[in-house]
């Protein structure tokens, strides 16, 4: 049998429930095996990142994703990008559980441009991005955050992603 071991990284990445999710997934095709292998998480909450560390068994960068650079996520996860990212970036200012009137409160649009600035450093810190990245969020972003949802797509596009 052959095996194969892809690499995932996680942004936002919270206490690690997709990381234990990926740790634990293994596909068997034929001749051929499938896992993956956890290069690390990176998010802003301290604890979230302690927790990623020890359910995940991986290394959490604790920073504001704006304020990591491409040399520093190159140093952490390595000179090649991972197969596949997991983004869970803050949905707040597109969950129905605010009004409209809340979700265009600058708190809320500054977290919603998280995601483009997520997607620059994934697309930007490595020659090759990686395979895939999956974009976990809410179902009203696909309305309230059009304009993002457009963008990314087009960003990823550029990137030969398509």
């Amino acid at each position: 049998m052959t095996h194969h071991k892809f690499t995932i990284g996680h942004l936002f990445c919270g206490i690690g429930g997709n990381a234990i999710g990926a740790g634990a997934a293994e596909v068997r095709f034929r001749r051929h095996s499938a896992t993956f292998e956890t290069l690390g998480g990176i998010d802003n909450d301290e604890l979230a990142c302690q927790d990623f560390e020890t359910l995940a068994q991986a290394e959490a960068i604790c920073i504001d994703i704006g304020k990591l650079s491409r040399t520093a996520l190159r140093r952490r996860w390595g000179g090649r990008a991972p197969d596949f990212v997991m983004l869970s970036p803050p949905c707040k200012g597109y969950s129905g559980l605010l009004s409209s009137k809340r979700a265009e409160e600058p708190k809320y649009q500054a977290m919603n441009k998280l995601l483009i600035v997520s997607l620059r450093l994934l697309l930007t810190t490595w020659k090759k991005p990686p395979a895939l990245i999956f974009i976990e969020n809410v179902p009203r972003i696909a309305s309230r955050g059009k304009d993002v949802v457009q963008l990314a797509h087009e960003m990823g596009n550029s990137a030969g992603m398509a």
